[in-house]
């Protein structure tokens, strides 16, 4: 192996090591601080009662839950800790999880399209459907089928020696259930992606019908349900994004799993395998950053939450808002 081989290897060990020790925890920082606020904005009354909120406050929990169990976990291979190739019973509960939470957000985000889409139809009795008893029964009718589907990796998962001497926590290597496990996920993941474009078009199209009538001919949408619309819109955009890489990785790995491989290119697959998977994570850090930046209604309701803690007087966001108003119109 010549010298150049031997610098390439070493950059891209050292890559990926700083990105385990320095740049996921302080993604995991970031995320946490982020939920965390948004879920303090999400439960004061004024944002609780609309179903949007209730889908995306949901989908904040799954979020958390992710950076706290699969990011954290993630974080610790730096420093060799990765119990699940050690223990059977971990592997198993850690590959269910990881699965379980990778679906399971954006079947939510899609839960959520198909609500803005029913609250932006021109017909009454179609938003009527708009409701938390019906967010209840979607939300339970989902988690419990993704739990009953996913049930086959407790079984079909297990620490494998995927090359010599190297112990994974990996699906079954029979070439038929390995398959399955990678183009199922796979279409499923694309499935959900077109989904989800798809219901934000159509309730986009909604929308522009819907600003065309007059108060008379229907009852208008709130500034905040054009904005969350705009907000889920943007973290549809930025999960297809993101995840895009992860699910070309693992075809990949899935068909040449059994090929024989240099160091070299064994080392350029696990940087390219650490890369997809922290892009991966990256959706699930950044719900608050992209409601601060595309809702007007949220920084506004942040700004009361800054002000409030530093014992400033929220009036003066309303005249901030007025001026603002004043300056557009005229």
């Amino acid at each position: 192996m010549s010298s150049s081989d031997n610098k390439t290897i070493a950059i891209l060990e050292t890559t990926i090591l700083y990105l385990h020790q320095y740049i996921i925890p302080l993604f995991i920082l970031l995320g946490d601080i982020g939920n965390f606020l948004v879920l303090f904005i999400f439960w004061k009354r004024s944002w609780r009662r609309n179903v949007c909120v209730f889908y995306l406050t949901i989908n904040l929990l799954i979020n958390t839950f992710y950076i706290n169990f699969v990011m954290l976990a993630d974080f610790l291979t730096a420093f060799e800790i990765q119990p699940n190739n050690y223990s059977q019973i971990y592997c198993k509960i850690h590959t269910y999880f990881v699965e379980l939470i990778s679906i399971l957000s954006p079947t939510i985000l899609i839960l959520a399209s198909i609500d803005r889409l029913l609250i932006s139809s021109q017909n009454v009795d179609t938003r009527l459907y708009s409701s938390k008893r019906l967010a209840y029964f979607l939300i339970s009718i989902n988690i419990f089928f993704w739990m009953i589907y996913n049930s086959h990796i407790l079984m079909r998962v297990n620490i494998q020696e995927i090359h010599f001497n190297e112990l994974l926590c990996y699906y079954d290597l029979s070439s038929f259930y390995l398959r399955f496990a990678t183009y199922s996920t796979l279409i499923i993941n694309c499935c959900l992606s077109l989904t989800m474009i798809i219901l934000c078009l159509f309730a986009c199209k909604n929308v522009q019908q819907y600003r065309s009538l007059t108060r008379q001919q229907i009852r208008r949408m709130t500034k905040k349900d054009f904005q969350l619309l705009r907000c889920l819109f943007a973290e549809d955009i930025v999960y297809i994004i993101f995840s895009i890489g992860m699910a070309i990785y693992k075809v990949y790995e899935a068909t040449t799993i059994h090929r024989t491989r240099t160091w070299k290119k064994q080392v350029i697959i696990d940087f390219f395998e650490h890369l997809n998977e922290f892009l991966h994570h990256i959706p699930y850090c950044l719900s608050f950053y992209v409601y601060i930046f595309i809702s007007k209604a949220f920084r506004n309701e942040f700004k009361r939450v800054f002000y409030r803690l530093h014992g400033k007087d929220v009036n003066t966001i309303r005249d901030e808002e007025i001026k603002a108003e004043n300056i557009v119109r005229s």
